[in-house]
């Protein structure tokens, strides 16, 4: 697998259980893009656009079919067809994302709620040399960060149900 889309993924998921907050970009608050920038910048070296909208028109298109961890999917949950969600696909059928109600979490693109409203799967540019316009031969990826790297080795449903948890004792659910 491609350096810089493991980074990517890696740096997603210290992100997780991150608040929501509506124009933030950071691990205090943050919403869907300002993650997406953040990670993006941290992890691969890579300045993204700020909005969904603005990221996914950055990105070179390609199908749901091609996507592979690190790629961004794009979505309307508005109902319209504009684009203002986005997240960060880590593979099997999940991404993470700033949900609104619940912050940083994984959640799978193939769910009801996403399913319905996926408009477009992206390819940031310098990103899986040789797949797109705009290479950018000197992106790196971010150094490991020892004592948190097991992250990615529990399953994405396993992942989910750790962050819950962590959300219910934050929230004295």
């Amino acid at each position: 697998k491609d350096a810089s889309a493991q980074a990517v993924v890696r740096e997603a998921s210290y992100w997780l259980g991150a608040p929501y907050r509506y124009g933030g970009r950071s691990k205090s608050g943050t919403d869907c893009s300002g993650l997406v920038m953040e990670v993006y910048q941290k992890a691969a070296g890579i300045k993204l656009p700020r909005s969904a909208r603005e990221q996914c028109d950055f990105c070179n298109r390609i199908d749901r079919k091609q996507l592979s961890a690190g790629d961004l999917v794009f979505f309307a949950p508005g109902g319209k067809s504009t684009v203002n969600h986005v997240g960060i696909y880590i593979g099997d059928g999940n991404m993470i994302h700033a949900s609104s109600s619940r912050g940083v979490m994984v959640s799978g693109i193939g769910e009801a709620y996403f399913a319905k409203r996926f408009r477009s799967a992206g390819r940031v540019p310098g990103m899986n040399k040789g797949k797109g316009k705009n290479e950018n031969p000197e992106v790196k990826a971010a150094p490991e960060r020892k004592n948190r790297s097991k992250v990615l080795e529990i399953r994405a449903d396993q992942l989910d149900e750790l962050l819950n948890q962590k959300l219910d004792s934050i929230y004295g659910r």
